[in-house]
């Protein structure tokens, strides 16, 4: 069948190179346009690292000095640390409520806040820095308990981690940030040492967690946390960890309600509460990343449906004109499914070798010009292990799906047609021959 296939092809190669022009082109159009949207939605499906399925955000603020409910005898600092205490209390009790941790305003996962610190690179013997995503943490607060963070096996707990208060010479760094930088060593109590004029600053490794990414449309794993004393602050971000089973959505509804007439303590006031899925989706949206991502996907559906329609119509002709000769070849005793094997065989060989041609004209122009990094910051990150952020599997990923696409276009084509022409009758095939 084979041997049939290729002499098939190659005794039809003038009828077919037009069609084996437009498969070369429809692969090299399909990286242009699939690439960003395919590397787009491949980070957002990254896993984030902590149980933002079960979290929402609660918005705590604090009446003004000449608003209508400030209450000066409730603004010294005493009174603001009893009153935000007793405010967490509540939250605490609600039934729904499994853990919380809290910071200030920007201090919270996929904060709209993206604080980048460059750490010496171990990783090679120049020392070139690597960037790390850095969050600080108010100490005793169940930080990464209440997120949901992964412990690590022969590091301090969760626990012991969350009560750090060194500061930024004390930190805490993921998983893959510590196997890249110390490959097969425990990294606990090692140090990166950077040196500005006179000054040396050290940050001594006092902990390892699970990796987890900052932000939904950034892929890094390369994480620093550092814990510090709680000040007072007239703005708190409560991130609420959810008991099992129990929606983020119903919660902030009836939160919201509950909060509205109980939360208010001192001049601390209830603001908002969301999930944090609604958290991640409106950050993506002020940064224009999911409106890009939109735009991506709509131009790949627009480009799908013309490249079904072009290259199912074009096999469909092309399959459809082989009546007679399919007739001959029932004459002689072919079989219906020997018939729709062939036809169907030529096309996915003509694809083959077509997107071969086409996927090895732009490799030409990704080695010179790069594949889709995604999110901008991406690029600043070395230290990413991903298959998105490594070249060669990058291009073999996006190579199978555009194969598999325009494979699944072209059999489509084929298909039905070849169907149609294996149930000829032998007689009327030559009749009209």
């Amino acid at each position: 069948m084979l041997k049939l296939i290729f002499k098939n092809l190659w005794n039809r190669r003038g009828k077919y190179a037009w069609l084996f022009i437009e498969l070369v082109t429809i692969t090299i159009i399909s990286w242009f346009i699939l690439d960003d949207a395919i590397i787009s939605t491949a980070d957002a499906n990254l896993p984030l690292g902590y149980d933002a399925d079960r979290m929402a955000l609660i918005s705590v603020r604090s009446y003004p000095e000449g608003a209508n409910n400030y209450n000066q005898a409730e603004s010294d600092s005493a009174k603001k640390a009893d009153n935000f205490k007793s405010l967490l209390a509540k939250v605490r009790s609600y039934p729904e409520v499994e853990n919380l941790t809290y910071g200030y305003g920007w201090d919270h996962m996929n904060s709209g806040s993206l604080n980048i610190s460059s750490y010496p690179g171990l990783v090679k013997p120049d020392s070139t820095p690597a960037h790390a995503i850095q969050l600080q943490f108010i100490a005793n607060t169940n930080f990464f308990e209440a997120y949901g963070f992964t412990e690590i096996e022969g590091y301090p707990s969760l626990s012991e981690l969350s009560k750090s208060t060194g500061g930024h010479k004390k930190i805490i760094i993921t998983k893959d940030f510590a196997d890249i930088c110390f490959p097969g060593e425990n990294a606990m109590g090692k140090e990166f040492v950077q040196v500005f004029g006179s000054d040396t600053v050290r940050n001594e490794i006092i902990g390892v967690v699970g990796n987890a990414r900052y932000q939904s449309f950034n892929r890094t794993n390369v994480m620093a946390f550092y814990g510090r004393e709680q000040e007072n602050s007239d703005e708190y971000e409560i991130a609420v960890r959810l008991r099992q089973g129990v929606d983020p959505d119903d919660f902030c509804r009836d939160f919201s309600q509950w909060a509205m007439e109980n939360l208010k303590t001192g001049n601390y006031y209830f603001q908002t509460a969301q999930p944090f899925s609604q958290i991640i989706s409106g950050e993506e949206y002020d940064r224009g990343i999911s409106s890009k991502r939109q735009g991506q996907w709509l131009l790949a559906a627009f480009f799908l449906i013309n490249l079904i329609l072009g290259v199912v119509g074009s096999f469909y002709l092309q399959t459809q004109r082989r009546v007679e000769e399919m007739g001959i070849h029932r004459s002689y005793g072919a079989l219906k499914r020997q018939i729709r094997a062939m036809l169907i065989g030529e096309a996915s060989v003509l694809t083959i070798l077509a997107f071969i041609v086409g996927d090895l004209i732009f490799l030409q122009i990704a080695l010179r010009n790069g594949l889709s990094e995604g999110y901008s910051n991406n690029g600043m990150f070395a230290l990413i292990d991903n298959w998105t952020s490594s070249f060669w599997p990058h291009f073999a990923v996006v190579s199978a799906i555009i194969f598999v696409l325009i494979l699944l276009c072209v059999i489509t084509g084929v298909y039905f047609p070849a169907r149609n022409v294996s149930n000829i009758n032998p007689i009327d095939a030559l009749r009209d021959e």
